[in-house]
């Protein structure tokens, strides 16, 4: 079982395309504000892939301001509307964390998934974990030294179509 899920998550980060509605306009020129400087500039959250930054960023706008048409495109995108106050991650770390850094993190709040581990292997330096985070907790947990980076799990993948045969 496993070994399954092993070969899921690895099917779903690395084998699938992404397919993702695009955001408007308004959605992607307003700033994210999560500290000092931009996302790019902070080196604490160029932890954060952007998607997830987008994906955080649409959660806090519907908090404050709901509106049918984002939970659709959040919809679109492979989100999770039921529960806007929690993102699924992916976390990433150069080695399985520790009882006291599982702790850690439980106590901000994150939900780790550990038999959910995926070891750095090969080509792929960091292992990862599936976890849910409170969007409140991002920088927090993007804060920690041994968290490499956070990854989106929520994302819809689609197959590709197949190839025309050759005549």
């Amino acid at each position: 079982m496993v070994i399954l899920s092993r070969i899921y998550l690895w099917a779903i980060l690395f084998l699938l395309p992404f397919a993702f509605a695009s955001c408007s306009a308004a959605d992607q020129s307003a700033p994210i504000s999560y500290g000092a400087g931009t996302p790019t500039e902070d080196p604490v959250m160029r932890k954060v892939s952007p998607l997830l930054l987008s994906q955080i960023d649409l959660r806090q706008k519907q908090i404050a301001q709901p509106e049918e048409a984002r939970i659709g495109q959040m919809k679109t995108m492979g989100m999770n509307v039921d529960v806007l106050a929690t993102q699924r991650v992916f976390l990433h770390f150069s080695q399985m964390p520790s009882e006291a850094q599982a702790r850690e993190l439980g106590n901000l709040g994150i939900t780790l998934y550990l038999d959910s581990w995926i070891p750095p292997v090969g080509n792929a330096p960091t292992g990862f974990l599936l976890a849910d985070m409170p969007i409140t907790k991002l920088r927090d947990v993007a804060s920690r030294d041994y968290v490499v980076k956070l990854e989106t799990a929520e994302r819809l993948s689609e197959p590709q179509a197949k190839p025309k045969a050759r005549e």
